[in-house]
């Protein structure tokens, strides 16, 4: 497993070593280099400018699922939620752009779930903790395994 739950016993961990770990989109493609995973990352780093142009400022993602086993070069897709916020260019969202942003990343293997940020403080930490814990859970309960929070403030420029 390349992304651990813990990366030492449960009674030494913290935030700062622990899932989800914290990078950005180029800090992936890095560790992905000239493979199937890094054409997966580049297609998600087009959505999150799509969803930048079209729907509000990226502030973060969760990544987990299959792209972050080594044992499995070519994953059917990326498993991501993207959490964004409304900016005073996208107040008058054109009718219809998520469902478009959806379709385009499903059509580019990205499975994407988008979220509001801005909505309401109890409501985004229900959708980080769900996420968290979905992708670190696994169908064989022994093998927990770790997401990526992945920072998108250097794409809102």
């Amino acid at each position: 497993m390349s992304f651990p739950a813990f990366l030492d016993t449960i009674s030494c961990s913290s935030p700062s070593n622990s899932s989800p770990y914290i990078c950005e989109i180029d800090d992936l493609l890095s560790l992905f280099k000239n493979n199937y995973k890094h054409d997966l990352v580049e297609n998600l780093d087009s959505i999150v400018k799509e969803i930048s142009k079209l729907i509000g400022n990226p502030i973060a993602a969760i990544i987990g699922g299959s792209i972050l086993d080594n044992k499995i070069k070519k994953p059917k897709d990326i498993d991501v939620v993207v959490f964004y916020v409304q900016n005073s260019q996208t107040n008058n969202i054109e009718s219809g752009s998520s469902e478009r942003i959806m379709q385009k990343a499903a059509e580019n293997s990205i499975d994407l779930k988008l979220f509001p940020f801005d909505y309401s403080p109890i409501f985004t930490l229900k959708m980080c903790s769900f996420y968290t814990h979905l992708f670190s859970s696994s169908r064989e309960p022994q093998n927990s395994k770790g997401c990526i929070l992945l920072d998108l403030t250097d794409n809102n420029d």
